[in-house]
């Protein structure tokens, strides 16, 4: 089977970065496949050394696979879910107050044109800005 494996391997000269992932992860899940088989043989006990080449493969394998990096990424999507709505009502409250002090500066026509266009002037206002909060930033692990 291994020859067959490393004739596969050897055929896609030189590796593209996706084959060599996967070459190593199928070696290490062979690897973890006959060190459990051997575990299981022995009822369950483990050598606390081989304990620890078990969990240094299992690292290993999640590492390659990416499942620390998928992790990371799911919990920063949550915080900037939960940032945005909090972004905004603070911004809202901004707005709101600034307006509130505008307002004794205003002519009564003025008044009129900011009751009557509140909503749609703060949607223009925030059209473009609210880019910087839809945007993504790169991360490196």
């Amino acid at each position: 089977m291994f020859h067959i494996e490393e004739d596969y391997y050897k055929a896609l000269q030189p590796l593209d970065e996706h084959a060599l992932l996967m070459k190593q992860l199928t070696r290490l899940e062979t690897v973890l496949d006959a060190v459990w088989d051997q575990v299981i043989e022995q009822s369950g006990f483990v050598d606390p050394d081989d304990l620890k080449g078990i969990l240094a493969v299992i690292t290993e394998i999640s590492d390659l696979a990416g499942l620390k990096k998928q992790r990371v990424s799911a919990e920063v999507k949550i915080i900037q879910d939960q940032q945005i709505p909090m972004i905004t009502a603070y911004v809202e409250q901004v707005l709101k107050a600034y307006t509130e002090q505008l307002a004794e500066y205003l002519t009564v026509r003025g008044k009129k044109a900011l009751d009557a266009h509140r909503d749609e002037w703060y949607a223009e206002a925030v059209a473009k800005p609210v880019k910087v909060l839809e945007g993504t930033a790169t991360m490196s692990m």
